[in-house]
């Protein structure tokens, strides 16, 4: 094989994946055949390269392969990731997520920056966009007061295999609280006060109300008070004030 072509070259057009392999390898058969699904999954996105390290040793000399399989990953000329060993399928499509060069994101970026408070073109570039999760999420988390069932469609979007995923779920229960409906009792009243505060921007009057509904009942309506006051630490971000000021309360009105 030409490597300089097949690789260094093509890689200069779009990623190239380099699947460094031997044909008494175990290991290696493992994850051969989820590679090539990966790639047609791909459609096109990227190529796969396979090289037999028993025929061209110089090559794995050349790249330091210490054990096989070694998978690298080639942008512009570069191999920019890497792993090694038969990780399991799901596994190797979180690390093409996390390492696959998307032009779209600057697109992303140059919009996130420029919106001042406006979400219109953010939702037209998702809507151009479905399969760009971390666009959905951006949607989701810039119109999650306004609009938590437009939230929770982009939240609900993003894969499970995905880097965004966990934020995501972390997310969801925030969108439950805003849906909740007001009940005629105690814990109702206080997880109905905790959603009004945060319609209203008074995160710190939520906090308190939620941290209270958990010391009632913190199972009430499948946990909601709990599961909401977690998401809200998360969508304030772990160095806000706020954050920093409850969450000691909240861990103590769990025991």
């Amino acid at each position: 094989m030409n490597f300089n072509k097949e690789v260094i070259e093509e890689s200069k057009k779009r990623p190239v994946m380099v699947d460094f392999w031997a044909p008494w390898c175990g290991p290696c058969q493992f994850l051969g055949p989820s590679l090539e699904e990966l790639e047609r999954e791909g459609k096109g996105k990227w190529k796969l390269v396979k090289v037999n390290t028993d025929e061209i040793q110089e090559l794995a000399s050349k790249y330091g392969i210490r054990g096989i399989p070694d998978v690298r990953l080639f942008v512009n000329g570069e191999s920019v990731a890497q792993f090694t060993g038969a990780l399991p399928k799901h596994q190797v499509q979180q690390w093409l997520d996390k390492n696959l060069p998307d032009h779209r994101e600057k697109e992303l970026q140059a919009i996130l920056a420029a919106m001042n408070g406006c979400s219109a073109q953010l939702q037209e570039f998702v809507s151009r966009n479905p399969d760009m999760p971390s666009a959905s999420l951006a949607l989701a988390e810039k119109v999650l007061l306004e609009n938590p069932e437009l939230a929770t469609q982009m939240l609900k979007r993003i894969p499970p295999v995905n880097e965004h995923y966990q934020k995501a779920q972390n997310l969801i229960p925030l969108t439950q609280l805003l849906n909740f409906e007001k009940q005629e009792n105690d814990i109702g009243a206080l997880i109905f006060k905790a959603k009004e505060s945060v319609l209203n921007a008074d995160f710190e009057t939520a906090i308190i109300s939620l941290i209270e509904a958990v010391r009632l009942e913190k199972s009430f309506y499948d946990e909601l008070a709990r599961k909401a006051t977690i998401a809200l630490f998360n969508y304030l971000g772990d160095q806000n004030e706020l954050t920093k000021k409850y969450r000691r309360q909240f861990d103590m009105a769990l025991y």
